[in-house]
């Protein structure tokens, strides 16, 4: 008995269970039964027709295992979505199921005959594609999302100078990202991208700083979650803040109360109202012992708020637009944001003068010893002070927080701060804005 004949046998087995299952769209393998023919003599490939099980089990809300047709060939892709395509039939439309998974069918094809059409072709780019398949695995395994993969192909597919605007503009905040970093990559073992490949990143960067704040900002929280040590993450970091601490928030607002938005979980945590998830108040906090501090990991995000969420303290209330406004304009929000920044100043080993410059205090190499080494959390917790304090209206006192680092970069933190971390704290304390 023949492979086939025996795969056949076991189609058989699951096409009885799910025609009488009940699934929504079982409907479907009677259809293909009627116009192709039983399991046993169908004229549709074995291939074709365990895709078609597949769909049959699908429902509006999610789409089919992608591993059910990405194997399958251009020419029994053609035949699989023609198939669905005809769930309905004498007049009628398919299924809406049916006529959904054609949809999700049809990009991959798209993709897949793009891809086959520049391997065989002498484009200059069709390198890109080989790339990809080593890096990030080929058309049938690889975790790129489809968008990205025929945003690969107009890229691999361009003979000179890409002009691909209208791809990146129809991709995700997400999927944008992702189209950067492995064109970026297009070279690696230490080579530079191709030509054209980094043109096209380029041009992305490009289209990503001119976007609006609004859409810099979830293309900076993404960065961050998935690309963190990234040069583009740096920069696109460094415009939000120049956006939101210069222009978004260029001045306090007028007429602020001395208990601004009564209600929200920060505020009424700064100004004492309510309890950090742990059960302790503001005050409680600045309270802690150095052993505390260090060892506790969930507090560091409610005393210094960012605008991107934490990769370790989701639930963490962000600084946003109103909290901003509120900071720059509650004489108590800002005492208390300044004690908090004592606290860990203390914490670190540093003392503030009334200018707000820096100094090391006399229980420096004591306190250093907790934090000064090779990739520290706290270093985290540095970059995490500096962008609160710009966002919160105290620029002056995040860079006055970089000089004292740079300080100790170039001295005591020699061969335990990385250039990679000193390069985030630039970024941060906006020395060079």
């Amino acid at each position: 008995m023949s492979n086939i004949q025996i795969n056949a046998h076991s189609l058989r087995d699951s096409w009885d269970r799910v025609n009488t299952s009940g699934v929504p769209n079982s409907r479907l393998l009677g259809n293909v039964k009627y116009w192709y023919g039983d399991v046993e003599n169908s004229t549709l490939p074995p291939t074709v027709l365990q895709a078609v099980l597949v769909a049959a089990q699908a429902t509006i809300e999610n789409d089919i295992d992608p591993s059910s047709y990405r194997s399958l060939s251009v020419e029994d892709l053609t035949v699989l979505c023609k198939v669905l395509a005809n769930h309905g039939n004498f007049g009628r439309p398919p299924s809406e199921i049916s006529a959904k998974t054609v949809k999700q069918i049809e990009k991959f094809l798209e993709v897949k005959s793009s891809w086959e059409r520049i391997s065989a072709s002498d484009l200059p780019n069709k390198g890109l594609l080989g790339h990809v398949q080593y890096w990030y695995g080929n058309l049938v395994t690889t975790a790129l999302p489809v968008p990205v993969l025929r945003a690969i192909a107009a890229v691999a597919g361009t003979a000179r100078d890409p002009q691909l605007a209208p791809v990146f503009e129809a991709l995700s905040d997400k999927d944008l990202c992702i189209l950067y970093h492995v064109l970026e990559k297009h070279g690696s073992f230490g080579r530079p991208p191709s030509p054209i490949s980094k043109r096209a990143a380029d041009q992305i960067k490009a289209y990503i700083l001119a976007s609006t704040p609004e859409k810099l900002i979830r293309i900076r929280n993404i960065l961050h979650a998935d690309y963190n040590s990234s040069r583009l993450t740096s920069e696109v970091t460094e415009r939000c803040n120049a956006g939101q601490g210069a222009r978004v928030l260029a001045g306090p607002v007028a007429g602020a109360l001395e208990r601004p938005m009564p209600g929200d979980q920060l505020i009424d945590f700064y100004l004492g109202h309510s309890a950090h998830p742990s059960g302790s108040t503001f005050d409680q906090i600045l309270g802690w012992d150095d052993a505390r501090l260090e060892r506790q990991h969930d507090y560091i995000q409610w005393l210094f708020p960012l605008t991107v969420i934490s990769r370790h303290n989701r639930s963490a209330p962000l600084m946003t637009r109103e909290r901003m406004n509120a900071f720059h304009s509650t004489p108590r929000l800002q005492e208390n944001m300044m004690r908090a920044y004592s606290r860990m100043l203390t914490f670190y080993g540093f003392t503030r003068a009334g200018d707000g410059t820096l100094q090391r205090s006399d229980r420096f190499a004591e306190k250093s010893r907790n934090w000064l080494s090779n990739g520290n959390h706290n270093y985290l917790r540095m970059t995490r002070i500096m962008t609160s304090l710009s966002l919160a209206g105290y620029p002056n006192d995040a860079r006055q927080f970089y000089v004292i680092l740079r300080d100790i970069y170039t001295n005591e933190g020699r061969g335990k701060i990385s250039e990679n971390t000193f390069r985030i704290w630039t970024n941060a304390s906006g020395i060079n804005r």
